[in-house]
């Protein structure tokens, strides 16, 4: 640290990514101030009460609890962290599926289904297994996904090349190629019954994920994974300040100074590393006239994911009949419409999930009840009229987005009938609400797009590194793709972030 310095590093932003970066560089023996300006730290990962109902801000679950677990173990966290599998059904009018099953099983089952396909589904399940080794734990010995130190797996032989092939290859084309029925190219190539989009070397890991190593609820849910990392970090001596907004991000020279705070207070540090989305640390925080145009182009043209309308509910499980869930989460689609356009807000024609939230942990609902969650997309444009400034809102917002969310309940009755009758507690959030509470930037869920084509442009997998030296980012938007899913995805570039510091 500099004699001017007030930090070894500052890390704006208490999301999973800030929180790991923070407290390993506080374990290491830096410095380390933490910033966030919500009066809670955990980001999204985070959990409200509503009548003695607990749900989830963000995440319902993830993938890859072992990276987690191994990130939690280098910053010195105890064990015991349990971890329930989570499962998954697809329901359409052409389809009922549980897809979480051992890819094995789950090729038996579409060969009875689609009889005419067997020669495509036994090409694409032969082709996506002999992909998914690449992809597994391709972070572990791929450089593109690594900042610092030597891989720790063996790189595979023509490993790099093979993935580099996959990931110029679009699973839309691999599905066509291999299918001729619509509704299984959608659900091999997209898990959904919606048209493909990503890369095929992406649609490999998320088939990993789905089937193989699975998709997991840690015990007390993602806000857990928030303790125990604040915890250590303020045991290694960390300073944390919530409710403090940054302000600006001060550059002098081409480096960073430190930050501005929302009450014009400066902060110096050697290090800054942030856990707002590039958008928003680039047009916000940054001022665009210190960067190379290129890189703004790329930042302010490429898009991130969509938002969601979530609807929470809280229902008396008496009057509800779940006999059609065959598992804890179900994408539903009540109706397909081929090749016409649906009015964003008919429900019937678009696919949305359900989870019985209160089945992951009965404590996420009082005694006798049962918590649902509906989760349908939702582009940010369909909302933003009804914002006139930070968590305001024009009059009849409010009855507006309960009259949306009644009407996906009246779809999901298709699936669980009895269920508007049923229920005792309803809070709703749309893309506004993960703007203005979530600070997401047009309320985006999940990072960068998953259209193989548009993300091209960006110039790694791994966005941690910024034209500036001593500015890193960590958390969702600091890689191009999510290749261990959200949860772990976020960690491990807060990890990264944090030994790139080390080792400079």
């Amino acid at each position: 640290m500099t004699a001017h310095s007030d930090f070894d590093a500052i890390v704006i932003g208490a999301g999973l990514g800030g929180l790991t970066c923070a407290a390993k560089l506080a374990s290491r023996g830096r410095h380390v101030l933490l910033l966030e300006r919500k009066p809670h730290t955990g980001g999204t990962s985070f959990h409200f009460f509503r009548q003695g109902f607990s749900f989830p801000m963000g995440p319902l679950s993830f993938s890859h609890p072992n990276v987690v677990l191994s990130i939690l173990k280098e910053i010195g966290a105890p064990d015991g962290l349990d971890f329930k599998r989570s499962h998954f059904q697809l329901l359409t009018p052409d389809l009922d599926i549980v897809m979480s099953k051992p890819l094995p099983e789950l090729e038996e089952s579409l060969c009875k289904k689609f009889p005419g396909e067997i020669s495509g589904i036994r090409e694409f399940f032969s082709r996506i297994k002999g992909i998914m080794p690449l992809t597994h734990e391709r972070h572990t010995w791929h450089p593109d996904y690594r900042l610092t130190g030597d891989p720790s797996s063996p790189v595979p032989e023509g490993g790099i090349r093979a993935l580099d092939e996959c990931d110029r290859i679009l699973a839309k084309d691999i599905a066509e190629d291999f299918f001729g029925d619509q509704t299984l190219r959608n659900f091999l190539g997209n898990q959904s019954s919606n048209a493909p989009r990503m890369s095929l070397s992406y649609l490999a890991s998320m088939w990993d994920v789905m089937s193989e190593t699975g998709i997991w609820y840690p015990e007390g849910g993602t806000p857990r994974l928030t303790s125990i990392l604040h915890n250590l970090f303020n045991n290694f001596g960390g300073e944390t300040q919530v409710a403090t907004p940054v302000d600006k991000i001060r550059v002098h020279k081409g480096r960073i100074e430190g930050v501005v705070t929302d009450d014009q207070k400066i902060i110096r540090s050697d290090w800054v590393v942030s856990n707002a989305d590039p958008k928003t640390v680039f047009s916000t925080l940054i001022s665009s006239d210190t960067l190379p145009e290129a890189f703004c182009h790329a930042v302010r043209t490429i898009p991130y994911t969509p938002s969601e309308m979530c609807v929470y509910l809280g229902v008396d499980p008496t009057q509800v009949d779940f006999s059609r869930m065959r598992a804890p989460h179900v994408f539903y689609r009540k109706k397909i419409q081929v090749n016409a356009s649906v009015p964003p807000f008919d429900f019937d024609y678009r696919e949305f999930e359900v989870c019985l939230w209160s089945k992951k942990d009965p404590q996420n609902a009082p005694d006798g009840k049962a918590a649902v969650i509906l989760r349908s997309g939702m582009a940010y444009d369909l909302v933003d009229e009804w914002r006139t400034g930070h968590r305001q809102r024009k009059s009849g917002y409010k009855e507006w987005k309960l009259d949306q969310a009644r009407r996906l309940v009246r779809t999901a009755e298709g699936l669980l009938p009895g269920l508007e009758k049923s229920i005792t507690t309803i809070e709703v959030a749309t893309p506004l609400t993960y703007r203005d509470w979530g600070y997401r930037y047009k309320g985006s869920l999940a990072g960068w797009t998953w259209q193989s084509a548009r993300a091209q442009g960006l110039p790694g997998k791994l966005l941690i590194t910024t034209p500036f030296p001593n500015l890193l980012l960590a958390g969702i938007f600091a890689a191009s793709e999510l290749f261990l899913g959200g949860v772990p995805t976020a960690m491990y570039t807060g990890s990264q972030a944090a030994d790139f510091i080390l080792d400079s």
